[in-house]
This record gives structure tokens, C-alpha cells and sequence, in this order.
């Protein structure tokens, strides 16, 4: 402590050595401070030139030290440190301390001359490493500074070499994470880093895993500041929920440091500013303390607002239950009841009653005909008889229910409104697209391709039970039919038929030559006997009459061959395909290759930038057309997911491993135990061929794919595998299934 002391105003040699006989029982961290001491004769060591680091100093000795110390400050033959004025000194850091106060020591020594002793104040002083701002703390013994000055306060530290390099703290979007590196957005740019094995994560300022945050991405987006050691690995992550997640819902959690609100079928956690949290409801402020106490019981619906760093300053109650707001239970031509807070109130109507609906007039029989299937929340006007006189009913999530489509499963799906995603559950719901009712299961394999607008309807628990969509790119699919004598085109786009007009002069390309209606309509009965397709893209007028087709058929009748595959490679000169298990290279013919890219024109370049841009479940199907060399001039090429490549060769035999009637769906496996899905088709007949008539009887299942799902759970409750062979249409969906216990 004294040594330390005596550093504040003289320099300190990190480098010193001393000459005590027990010199190697001294901590290498306290060597400088003794030396300093020894040199001015406050610690000289005992008389057998021991300096005893393990003993206790006494109060004697305390006392002596403390008086020559004094002294020795006080004696005018003593020398210190010359007072500086103003300027700049370049050299190296001897000893640098960050206070208590927050302020900093530091103390530079120069190549030649004297050193210098400055303090900074933690307000003034900045710091800058490699041209960006660090902390004081940053600054470190043995860096190499240039330090600007005004008397004995610093005004700039510029840290031009660190000796153990910078702990830096930076902010970025979240797009990626792993076990072992995160990806982050940087503006426009996207950079990786790597993790130390024993970084730490916090999620809304509670100790979490890099695991669990991987978890997280899947529902929520994230900020994140990053800390980064000397070599540039990241021992730290901060996450904060972006503000892109939904700041409105229902209040479900509430504590004095985090909430959640729910909005559909999925929570979301904010933490709580550590500064006072306002919260208003009707535009006046309510404790803090009451909205926890009752957040339970009175089913509040809030609007939150967040700081830069995503805390919680602000909510806003824009819904509370109470006799007169709730859900509504029962209403007819007379009554109504809701329900709030736990309590079920039941009041009389008017005769001239105002209704109004999702903000807008409405009439009391909309009430009455859908409330049992549609969730209400409504607030009541009452007269001085308690006799209702004005219901406003708002549909649970209606704001939320009319969006962009942007993922599906099974089971839930996600449409976005407003730059927000919100996620639903489903419960069996029929699907209407562009006024056609197709399968759940045709709208998931579809709606990646496209862009859908969708209306979703919910049930009282707040599932959605009917989609109805609009694909806004219904103009690119598979030709269906043509009509030139009608001048019309049918084609299939996600599994919906759309019929367009064409113009009297409308422009044809078939696999990149001008062409014709009538050639086109060829090529189509052409592709109809060899089971392929035409992939179409239409261009259309204000009129909605098809102006331009460009269309790109898998057959080539100029072709000596036609070899098909997996594309492997592709450059300026040769393209290599998976092909009947073997890699094979084919070199591209002399003069223009023709290339498509999922029925569009392309090159060579694009093909190879969308081959280094496929997501890890998917590969591109090639379409060789080769010349009498066996040239490849014509690429017809397509982007699908690999368990859609496999169709072909997946078995039609195996063990039923899952049936999902409601998607018309089941999964096998084969020997290996590799699974394989199939869609079926609605009216897909199932019947049974059952060895064991004492263990189960065939009476008992239904012949559709409920009965088979009951099948499948007695042969798992009797630990038999239940056995299936299938048939298949043109298309490869199941028509025929039969079912065995062996």
C-alpha cells in the first residue's frame, strides 16, 4: 500500500529487481513497489538482508514506516516529479490505475527524459484504440500512448500499441448462432466471430446458455452487445429482444424486474427498466404495485414501449376486465353474459341497442350468429336501469389476423402484419385460396414459392380454424391446358388452376426460342405423355390478358440425349451432375448454353451463385440436354428440397412410423430405419391384411387414414410393427394403402 502510494507521484519500474536474500518469496506483482521503497530507505529489509514477506508488521513497525514515509515526503532534499504544464508525451504506460471515483492515474515514461504523472477525470478523458473509443480500464502497463495534457489533467489517451491487446464491447443485430461462432449484422454487412469455450450469455439481463438463445432465435429476434477478448473471440453476449417482436398482447407474467405478454400462441419476455416503469390506463397513471397485484385476475391487454436498449419504460392498459369489459360468453335478441375476471355478469339488452364491431357499425345478429365459434372482447355501455345500450366487441386478434403469410406447419402458422410476425395455432382449418378450397398440406409444400396475403378465423380458444388467402404470383407455376382457338392458358400455381386471357398478339418462348400458341400447346401433349412438366411465367396487361409466356418444357427434341441429375458443379466450361450414383462432368457445347433456373432464364454464373446459396435441405435438379458430341447446350434446372429429390426412389413398402390424417400425410421407414414421407390423396382407401386375428380385428378400424392411426397405437401398445404397402398415382400421391401386423 505504501509503495503503490509513493507511485502516484514517482515512477515505477515494472522491471526492478531486488537483492534480499529471500527475494523469490516476494509476489512478483509487489517486486516493484519494494523496490521503489528500498530506493528511497522506507524498507531496507532486516539485518541478515531479509525482507520476511510472510511476517505480520506490528503496530511499532507500522508506526516507523508510517513517520519516515511522512518525513521523507516532507523533506525538502527529496526529490519529485517536476509539475507539468500543457502538452503531449509519447512513451510507455508504467503503471495505470482506474480509482474509485472512476477517475484515472497513469503514470508514461518516454524513451528519453523525464516520466510523467497525470490524472484524468473519467468524464473528460477520451481513449481511443485503432481509431475507435475504449474505456478507461483498457488502458494497461506496457502499452505504448500518446497522451495529450493540460497541467496535470489528461484530455486524450491514444493507445498505440496494447500489450495484452483490448476488451472491446460492441452492439449488433442477431442473425446466427452456433456452439461455436455468432453472426451478426453490421450495418450492411454480415461478419462472424468466434466463441471462447467459456462464454457467458444473458438474455433480458437473466444468466442463460448459448443453447438456449439458439432456442430463442426460433421465436424471437435478438440485439446483442458482444465482448470481445485480446483475440478478438467473444466472451460475453448481452441479448435484448428486438423491438421487431410484438410490443401489444396479453399480460401473462408480470415481476419486479421482466413481464411476457402473449399475442396468439406465443410469449414474450421483456425485462423491466431498472428506472421507474409508467403505467397508464384510460390516459391516467396506476401504480406499479396494483398492476402486479392484479394482472392475474383482471386479463389486462397491454401496449408496451422500450428504451434504445430494449427495457420496458412504459405501459399502456388498453384493456381491463371488470362488471362492464370481458369476453363475451352468451348474447341473443334479449340477453348477454360476459365473462371477467372470473366472474360470469349477465345483463338485459335495449330494443335499439348499437352494436359496433371491430370499430365499425355492426348489427346485434353478427353477435348472436358467431360469437359461440368467434372470440369477443366487449365493453358495455349500461343506462341507469343496468340495461345494455351500446356493445362494442372487438374479434380477439382481429388487428392480427390480416397479413403476409410467412411460415406454415402442421401444426401452427406465422403471418406478419405490420413489419411484426405473430404465430397461431391451428385447429384443423379449412383453406380457401383465390376463392378454391385446397388441403393445409398443398398450402404448406406451396408457400414458399409464392407470396400469400391471408385472412385467418379463429375459434373461442384463439386457434385458427379457416385461412383464406390470395397468392399475389399466381403468373408463375406449371402450364395445365391451352386453348388457342379460345386464347386461354391454364396454369397450376400452388396447387391452385388459374385461367388467364390471352392477347391476340401474344409473345411465346419455349426453352428460349421464339415460338407459338399452337407449338406450345404440342410441347404440352408432348410433356403429358412422358409424365413432365412445363414450367410457365406470364406476363399480364392492365386487363389482366396475358401478353407475354415464357415457358421451359424438361424434354428437348433436338437433343441426342437427356441426361438427369443433381448438379454438383457448374462454371464457364463444364458442368458436373450426381447422376445414377456416379459424379459425372460434361463440357458445355460451343456458342450460347441455354440455361433455366426454376423456369426462369438464367446463366451459368447464376446457376453456380444459387448452388452456393442453397440452404442446407436443399439441392438442384438438372435437366441435361446433350448434342451428338455429348455437349451439354441446354440446362434446365430446378431449386427443391432433398426429401422432395427422393420421391422417386422412396419405398412404397416398409413400417408405419406416424399417420397425420388431418394433413393427409403419413411417414414409413424402411430396413435402415430411414424415414420417408407421403402425402395421400383425400379419398386414399385403406385396408387390412391381419395375421393375428386374437390381437386385433379389422372391424375395428375405419378404411381412411383415422383407422389406420387407431391401427398404428394397438400394434405400438402390442409392440408389433405395424406393416404397409402402398399405391401411388401419377402424381406420387397415395391412392391405396394396405396394412398388416407383420
Amino acid at each position: 500500500m505504501f509503495g503503490k502510494a509513493l507511485g502516484s507521484i514517482y515512477t515505477v519500474n515494472n522491471s526492478a529487481t531486488v537483492s534480499y536474500k529471500d527475494s523469490s518469496k516476494i509476489s512478483a506483482a509487489a517486486v516493484p513497489y519494494v523496490a521503489l521503497l528500498n530506493s528511497k530507505s522506507l524498507m531496507v529489509g532486516d539485518t541478515e538482508n531479509k525482507f520476511n514477506p510472510g511476517a505480520k508488521i506490528n503496530r511499532a513497525e507500522m508506526a516507523v514506516l508510517s513517520v519516515k514515509t511522512y518525513n521523507f515526503l516532507n523533506d525538502s532534499n527529496s526529490t519529485t516529479p517536476a509539475v507539468p504544464t500543457s502538452g503531449t508525451i509519447s512513451g510507455t504506460v508504467i503503471n495505470s490505475m482506474v480509482l474509485a471515483n472512476g477517475d484515472i492515474f497513469l503514470s508514461v515514461a518516454p524513451s528519453s527524459g523525464a516520466g510523467l504523472n497525470l490524472f484524468g477525470k473519467k468524464s473528460t478523458v477520451k481513449v481511443t484504440y485503432d481509431g475507435e473509443t475504449v474505456a478507461l480500464k483498457d488502458i494497461g502497463t506496457g502499452d505504448t500512448v500518446t497522451v495529450t495534457y493540460s497541467n496535470t489533467d489528461i484530455s486524450s489517451v491514444v493507445i498505440n500499441k496494447s500489450a495484452k491487446g483490448i476488451i472491446s464491447t460492441k452492439s449488433f443485430t442477431l442473425k446466427n448462432l452456433t456452439s461455436s461462432k455468432i453472426t451478426v449484422k453490421d450495418g450492411s454487412k454480415e461478419n462472424s466471430y468466434r466463441l471462447e469455450d467459456d462464454v457467458t450469455v444473458t438474455i433480458g439481463g437473466s444468466k442463460s446458455s448459448v443453447s438456449k438463445l439458439i432456442n430463442e432465435m426460433e421465436d424471437y429476434e435478438y440485439n446483442v452487445t458482444l465482448t470481445f477478448n485480446q483475440s478478438e473471440r467473444v466472451t460475453k453476449i448481452e441479448a435484448m429482444t428486438n423491438k421487431n417482436n410484438p410490443l401489444s398482447g396479453d399480460l401473462t407474467y408480470m415481476s419486479n424486474s421482466k413481464l411476457t405478454i402473449e399475442v396468439g400462441s406465443k410469449s414474450y419476455d421483456y425485462p423491466l427498466s431498472e428506472e421507474d416503469v409508467t403505467v397508464r390506463y384510460d390516459g391516467k397513471i396506476m401504480r406499479f404495485a396494483t398492476l402486479m397485484d392484479d394482472y392475474k385476475k383482471n386479463n389486462y391487454i397491454v401496449t408496451l414501449k422500450l428504451d434504445s436498449k430494449g427495457y420496458v419504460t412504459n405501459i399502456d392498459i388498453t384493456f381491463m376486465e371488470d362488471e362492464t369489459h370481458g369476453t363475451l360468453e352468451f348474447i341473443n335478441s334479449r340477453r348477454l353474459e360476459l365473462k371477467a375476471a372470473g366472474k360470469t355478469y349477465s345483463y338485459y339488452l335495449n330494443e335499439d341497442v348499437d352494436v359496433e364491431i371491430d370499430g365499425k357499425s355492426g348489427k346485434l345478429s353478427t353477435l348472436t350468429d358467431k360469437y359461440e365459434n368467434t372470440p369477443y372482447l366487449v365493453a358495455l355501455t349500461l343506462d341507469r336501469f343496468d340495461g345494455v345500450t351500446e356493445i362494442s366487441a372487438t374479434t380477439k386478434n382481429s388487428a392480427l389476423s390480416e397479413g403476409t403469410l410467412k411460415t406454415l406447419t402442421s401444426s401452427k402458422i406465422t403471418v406478419s402484419v405490420d413489419n411484426k410476425t405473430y404465430e397461431y395455432d391451428l385447429k384443423s382449418p379449412d383453406v380457401e385460396i383465390d376463392g378454391k378450397s385446397i388441403s393445409l398440406s398443398t398450402l404448406r409444400n406451396n408457400y414458399k414459392d409464392y407470396s400469400y396475403t391471408v385472412s385467418l378465423t379463429f375459434n373461442s380458444k384463439g386457434e385458427v380454424t379457416k385461412i383464406v388467402g390470395k397468392n399475389t404470383k399466381a403468373t408463375e407455376g406449371t402450364l395445365k391446358n391451352i386453348e388457342p382457338k379460345k386464347d386461354e392458358i391454364t396454369i397450376i400455381a400452388g396447387g391452385v388452376s388459374y385461367t388467364y386471357d390471352m392477347d391476340d398478339d401474344v409473345s411465346v418462348k419455349l426453352n428460349g426460342s421464339n415460338s407459338t400458341v399452337s407449338r406450345l400447346d404440342s410441347a404440352l401433349t408432348s410433356a403429358n405423355d412422358n409424365k413432365e412438366n412445363i414450367d410457365i411465367t406470364l406476363k399480364l396487361n392492365s386487363k389482366d390478358k396475358v401478353t407475354s409466356i415464357v415457358a421451359t418444357s424438361e424434354d428437348d427434341e433436338d437433343a441426342d440425349e437427356v441426361v438427369k441429375g443433381t448438379l454438383r458443379f457448374v462454371d464457364k466450361w463444364e458442368i458436373e451432375a450426381r447422376v445414377d450414383s456416379k459424379n459425372k462432368t460434361y463440357e458445355f457445347a460451343s456458342g450460347n448454353i441455354t440455361v433455366t433456373l426454376d423456369g426462369k432464364s438464367s446463366s451459368e454464373d447464376d446457376l453456380a451463385d444459387a448452388l452456393d446459396d442453397l440452404d442446407s435441405d436443399e439441392i438442384i435438379t438438372v435437366s441435361l440436354s446433350l448434342n451428338s458430341k455429348g455437349d451439354v447446350f441446354k440446362v434446365v434446372a430446378k431449386i427443391i428440397d432433398e426429401d422432395d429429390e427422393e420421391d422417386e426412389d422412396k419405398p412404397k413398402k416398409g413400417d408405419l412410423y406416424r399417420v397425420y390424417p388431418s394433413n393427409n400425410e403419413l411417414v414409413i421407414k424402411d430396413r435402415d430405419g430411414d424415414k420417408y414421407t407421403w402425402e395421400t390423396t383425400s379419398s386414399v382407401r385403406v385396408s387390412y391384411d391381419i395375421d393375428d386375428d386374437d390381437l386385433y380385428d379389422e372391424d375395428d378400424y375405419e378404411n381412411d387414414l383415422d383407422g389406420l392411426k387407431d391401427f398404428l397405437n394397438a400394434c405400438d401398445y402390442e409392440n408389433d410393427d405395424c406393416y404397409v404397402t402402398l399405391t401411388t398415382n401419377s402424381s406420387g400421391k397415395v391412392t391405396r394403402i394396405t396394412a398388416g401386423d407383420e
